[in-house]
């Protein structure tokens, strides 16, 4: 691995560097290879065509995938044309799905289009993928495409580190792009009726309430099965409130197991150590 202070001087635009970069690149381990295509997609930047063709042709598997999905390239230009019909056929599999990127004008029906391995590489090339649109499709294919599928489809959204997908309430920075109130609201409306394996990843990783302050719909919380529920109120209490101001004020419609739960987080730990003794 490189240090930083030479991956910057290696990745800056101007002319020298680049040719540096290509000149070094013949002699950079398999990791730094990778650490260099993985800070382009860090930076949000797009190398240049001359190192992702040297790159495509990496005798690394792991070099490629990051190469095919680095940039997206028109087969209207005769040199990424190219260098697209090299990933594309790619001996691969994890290669050829990398190159799959999402487009403004994909539908969720499109994903039925699109190999397991094609939808995870989507969402992972795509900082901002639509929350709403793998919502719809996951109503739309329950029960037509296999739930393991669905379920990994779902924990890609949710977990993938390679988009800047990082789900953490305290990290509003980092989520404000694809954490829209549309988004947030189509996915946890699936969590009363989507099959078990993908309701999980959404309720203990997705995000308790927007950028813009908006929580849990109150009806989601209403149908929510007591043990997810439990799971919820046993996350990290920040962004918590409107779940647990609708858990108090209607507490007649919940279990006694959640009720204690929601009481015991309101209050003070010593009391409830006291109470329990």
């Amino acid at each position: 691995m490189m240090h930083q202070d030479q991956l910057a001087m290696l990745m800056c635009e101007s002319p020298f560097s680049q040719r540096m970069l290509l000149t070094a690149w013949e002699s950079m381990s398999v990791e730094s290879r990778a650490q260099v295509l993985q800070a382009y997609r860090d930076q949000q930047g797009e190398p240049s065509l001359a190192l992702l063709s040297r790159a495509s042709n990496d005798t690394s598997e792991w070099v490629r995938a990051l190469a095919a999905g680095a940039r997206a390239l028109s087969p209207q230009n005769p040199v990424e044309a190219d260098l697209l019909e090299r990933q594309q056929s790619d001996p691969s599999p994890l290669v050829r799905a990398s190159v799959r990127r999402p487009s403004e004008w994909l539908v969720a029906a499109d994903l039925f289009d699109m190999t397991p391995l094609e939808r995870q590489a989507m969402v992972w090339n795509d900082p901002v993928v639509d929350g709403a649109l793998i919502a719809e499709f996951i109503e739309i294919a329950d029960g037509a495409v296999p739930v393991d599928e669905l379920a990994d489809l779902m924990r890609e959204y949710v977990l993938a580190k390679g988009t800047h997908r990082v789900f953490t309430e305290a990290d509003v920075a980092a989520r404000a792009p694809f954490c829209t109130a549309t988004a947030f609201s189509a996915i946890w409306q699936l969590v009363p009726h989507a099959p078990l394996r993908v309701i999980l990843p959404i309720v203990r990783y997705f995000p308790v309430s927007t950028c813009e302050g908006d929580s849990i719909p109150t009806q989601v919380l209403d149908q929510m099965a007591p043990e997810h529920l439990i799971m919820l109120l046993g996350r990290a209490p920040a962004g918590l409130a409107g779940v647990l101001d609708h858990l108090r004020r209607h507490r007649a419609r919940f279990p006694d197991a959640v009720t204690r739960r929601v009481e015991a987080m309101t209050v003070p730990p010593i009391i409830a150590a006291i109470q329990r003794a």
